[in-house]
């Protein structure tokens, strides 16, 4: 039987979380014959590797497990897409879970849009509290044309090309592999731009599919840790440029669109440089500033990079560590 959807799941260091994961994903008999569900076990040392196994061991027909050195996130991801056999992709962090999966599996047999679009049900682990973010003011049913599709309607929710929100036709991705950078964090951002340049229709389900559990501190948005991997976020902004700019063909709405989402998502990065040293942040801005300027000048430029660009260097990032420390507080 032809596979429906596939299921990427990469697994290093999530012992903890695991069985959830792979439990939310085990359906009936006849519906695990559509689904495959390749596991990519990272060089894990912890006993995640061997619990994958033993799910696999279960349902041969169904789950596969790759076993490979570690070469991180965006490096699992490259491995599962390119062993993917089914119609539609979809992408899982092991320490989240499905839910509602059978009946997304029963909608995925009658459709042949590009990008399925569901809803994302967050956990915070701080304080129990649970939520379902939808995407703003579509119309569920109903097929759109990434031709002409806005997303300032949906209050820039430009995430929503992310994994948390979306499936994805796996043929799209075909001549892009591998999609995403390796050896980095923030590897998925390529999500927020891909789908959009390269799929062609997009489909809408009033139904929640993903569980994202925020809150624990090994999490790669924890604030700490990006400023610890401040570099990372140079890397795959490079990234983003690089796969803009291989693909210029564009009409004017999509154009927008890739403009409007570099604009916001390099605003949010220097933001988080500010946040930095002054040595670290005068490094990046000294990289990064001329890279855009030269690579990407369709890009508008925020009001901080403005200031950036205006006053001496020290000066501005003292002026935006008490803009951001003062100001956006009383916000």
């Amino acid at each position: 039987m032809e596979k429906i959807l596939t299921i990427v799941i990469p697994v290093y260091k999530v012992e903890q979380y695991i069985r959830q994961c792979l439990d939310s994903v085990i359906l009936d008999e006849e519906k695990m014959k559509c689904l495959e569900v390749i596991i990519v076990n990272d060089g894990t040392p912890d006993q995640s590797g061997i619990i994958a196994h033993e799910y696999e061991s279960k349902h041969p027909q169904s789950i596969k497990v790759i076993d490979k050195e570690n070469g991180g996130h965006g490096s699992a991801w490259n491995v599962g897409l390119k062993h993917a056999n089914g119609k539609y992709i979809r992408f899982l962090d092991s320490d989240d879970w499905l839910s509602n999966l059978s009946s997304f599996i029963e909608e995925l047999k009658n459709r042949d849009e590009d990008l399925i679009f569901t809803h994302l049900a967050k956990h915070d682990v701080r304080n129990q509290s649970s939520s379902v973010v939808k995407i703003n003011n579509i119309q569920y049913h109903q097929v759109y044309s990434t031709t002409s599709f806005s997303y300032v309607p949906t209050g820039n929710q430009y995430y929503m090309y992310g994994f948390w929100y979306c499936t994805y036709k796996k043929d799209i991705f075909q001549e892009e592999q591998p999609l995403f950078a390796e050896k980095v964090f923030y590897d998925d951002a390529i999500l927020f731009l891909a789908p959009y340049i390269l799929g062609k229709t997009m489909y809408f389900l009033d139904t929640t599919l993903y569980n994202y559990r925020i809150g624990h501190s090994g999490q790669s948005v924890n604030v700490n840790v990006e400023r610890k991997h401040a570099w990372d976020y140079v890397k795959v902004s490079k990234s983003l440029i690089e796969f803009a700019n291989r693909h210029p063909n564009l009409n004017k709405v999509q154009s927008e669109q890739r403009d409007d989402f570099l604009y916001h998502y390099m605003k949010n990065r220097f933001s988080l440089f500010s946040q930095l040293s002054y040595q670290e942040f005068r490094t990046i801005i000294d990289d990064f500033l001329p890279y855009i300027k030269n690579n990407a000048p369709y890009i508008k430029s925020s009001p901080k990079v403005k200031f950036y660009r205006a006053v001496p260097s020290y000066l501005a990032w003292y002026c935006i560590k008490l803009f951001n420390k003062y100001i956006l507080k009383i916000k």
